[in-house]
């Protein structure tokens, strides 16, 4: 049986985000612009997706100080930080219309290792 193993520059199987709220426990995907994982709400006791703003072509991954992302040019950190407006925005439209018949709500976000991390609904199935 073959594991499910996380490259090094996402995200480790067992890594918390929001003061220990939400863990994370597999990779789900990686469109290069986020990266999602199937993850656990620890107060809520349920299965969460965990989507990360992780645009691989303009950041890196500080694994040596916990996992923070940073921009590998100065350039692009105008860039990055509309992108990290953009998904909070859309984030704060979707929480709104909570609940929608049929998609993977979000439930929320939060800001933590320099990036955006938006809490979804985890729906079994195919995409």
């Amino acid at each position: 049986m073959k594991k499910n193993t996380i490259p090094k520059n996402l995200l480790q199987t067992g890594m918390t985000l929001a003061d220990r709220r939400y863990r994370v426990d597999a990779l789900l995907g990686d469109n290069g612009l986020t990266v999602t994982y199937k993850g656990y709400d620890t107060f809520r006791k349920k299965v969460v997706a965990i989507r990360e703003l992780f645009p691989q072509t303009i950041l890196q991954r500080d694994v040596d100080n916990d996992h923070k992302v940073e921009c590998k040019k100065m350039s692009d950190e105008d860039l990055f930080r509309n992108m990290k407006e953009h998904m909070i925005r859309k984030a704060k439209k979707l929480i709104h219309l909570y609940p929608v018949e049929g998609i993977a709500n979000v439930l929320t976000y939060l800001e933590e290792r320099e990036t955006v991390y938006v809490i979804e609904e985890y729906i079994e199935g195919q995409t």
